[in-house]
């Protein structure tokens, strides 16, 4: 155990305060990108969206009581070789 008496391991199991962590980050990202007047990208209906600053507080309103997955790990791709150049000399 740290000098906080927190227990790692019962927080990564249980999961509930990361997704806590992550969802008050991701609204604070949204509300950060509102006030400066970017686009936010969100995926809706199998597609990556776009949605402008305009549009932003109907996303946070809807995501209230969407629930969020958990992320799952993907495998990662091998690096594709970079192409070779031919050197030509003159």
């Amino acid at each position: 155990m740290s000098r906080n008496n927190v227990d790692i391991d019962r927080i990564f199991s249980e999961g509930k305060l990361i997704d806590r962590a992550l969802r008050d980050g991701v609204r604070a990202a949204m509300i950060r990108h509102k006030q400066l007047g970017l686009p936010v990208v969100d995926f809706q209906d199998g597609k990556i969206v776009l949605v402008p600053p305009q549009k932003i507080d109907t996303l946070l309103r809807a995501s209230n009581g969407r629930k969020v997955k958990r992320a799952t790990r993907h495998r990662r791709r091998k690096a594709q070789p970079a192409p070779r150049r031919s050197a030509k000399r003159r």
